[in-house]
């Protein structure tokens, strides 16, 4: 099934919380239930058609989901929405709130899951990331259950106090005359300041509050060992953005040197006119314009970019020697009335200015909000050029022949 980059996110995070013991269970999948996961898969299950697959399994085979799944009752797919059928055919880490009602349903079972979907990746990862160092370092299941508990169980209890909020008018009525109704409207925002906040109310109980001296402990265990995750967390995101930066700027720098040569030669390939060749020169370009002639325009600009990688450290001339990387080759074809086209594109002055144009303008947008890997950028760039790139199938042409011929029609 087809899902949001965010929902993958999500599912990796959920598999990445299953190599910590006390989740152990998201991972869990005997040969029985690979079988039909596989056989799911190939059905190509989707939110759509999840619950007539389910539908047409056997007894066998549904209690085996049901064992895999730690199902109390036997599974009556009647009952059953297509979500919860979906999530009762897939791993344990993809049970997740496919249809965006805020509840996570395995068969008949609701439930807000263990990670809310609505944390950031980052604070996801941190997270994680801390349970996991907690366990390298000694923790207990205890200490680990109790630190998912105390952080994520405060999200589901106002997760739920503010879903019976929403459909209950006489408790909204009842809580706005009391005015504790703008406690039920909000739900925490999981990052560094919630935790900050969470550690800030154990350490200092208000109203009554309680918490035993052992789950304390390891709630300090959590703190500290989420402290320093943390930092690390944020150090390594800054030093790879910076990475990220300086590479996205050596792409730029190189790419500013290419792109004018590029377009200087596509613009003396524009101005010449078929119908001013000789007989000699027109069925030479014709023979041509079944080929791939223009490989020869990107030399100039490669061995300038080639210079430049004197004295460049090992990171920018991989940067550059990506940019050499790319082909800019094409065929040509001549209309009737002797312009050149490019397969059933009108290849004018026109179309080139506005392919130009574009590649331009995106060059300058894409760089201001920095932030760019450069393998996206070629990728891109490859897509602005398949005006000159589309056609794969023709035979590429020496360029000394294409060379002489650009020299005689510009002489």
């Amino acid at each position: 099934m087809q899902i949001s980059q965010n929902m993958q996110s999500y599912i990796q995070d959920l598999k990445s919380l299953s190599e910590v013991t006390n989740f152990k269970n998201l991972n869990k999948g005997d040969k029985a239930f690979e079988l039909i996961y596989q056989k799911a898969q190939d059905a190509k299950i989707d939110l759509s058609n999840a619950k007539e697959f389910l539908s047409s399994l056997s007894d066998r085979e549904l209690s085996t989901i049901q064992k895999n799944k730690s199902l109390a009752d036997p599974i009556n797919v009647a009952n059953v929405s297509q979500e919860g059928a979906y999530n009762l055919l897939v791993h344990g880490y993809e049970d997740i709130d496919y249809n965006g009602d805020g509840v996570t349903e395995i068969g008949i079972t609701k439930s807000f899951g263990i990670l809310p979907q609505e944390a950031s990746h980052e604070f996801r990862e941190k997270f994680i990331n801390t349970l996991k160092e907690m366990e390298k370092n000694g923790a207990s299941e205890f200490d680990i259950g109790v630190s998912t508990i105390i952080t994520l169980g405060s999200f589901s209890l106002m997760k739920t106090a503010k879903q019976q909020y929403d459909e209950d008018p006489a408790m909204q009525a009842l809580m706005k005359e009391h005015g504790v109704d703008k406690f039920i409207v909000k739900t925490p925002t999981f990052d560094d300041n919630y935790i900050a906040q969470l550690k800030d109310k154990l350490e200092h109980p208000k109203g009554g509050a309680y918490i035993s001296p052992e789950a304390m402990k390891s709630m300090q265990f959590f703190f500290k060992t989420y402290d320093k995750v943390s930092q690390n967390y944020d150090k390594n995101l800054a030093k790879a953005n910076q990475e990220v930066q300086q590479k996205a700027e050596t792409t730029k720098v190189a790419l500013e040197k290419t792109i004018p040569k590029h377009e200087s030669r596509y613009e003396t390939l524009l101005k010449m006119n078929f119908d001013n060749m000789n007989e000699v020169e027109r069925a030479e370009f014709s023979h041509l314009s079944a080929n791939r002639p223009l490989e020869f325009l990107s030399d100039e600009a490669n061995k300038a970019l080639a210079k430049s990688l004197e004295g460049k450290s090992d990171e920018e001339k991989g940067q550059i020697k990506s940019i050499i990387s790319l082909e800019f080759t094409t065929s040509i074809k001549m209309n009737d009335k002797g312009n050149i086209i490019h397969g059933a594109r009108d290849f004018s002055k026109k179309n080139h200015d506005e392919v130009v144009s574009k590649l331009n303008k995106f060059i300058d947008n894409f760089y201001k909000g920095g932030g760019v890997d450069t393998i996206g950028t070629i990728d891109v760039l490859k897509d602005f050029l398949t005006l000159y790139t589309d056609d794969k199938q023709t035979q590429k042409v020496q360029n000394a022949t294409l060379k002489d011929l650009l020299q005689k029609q510009s002489a």
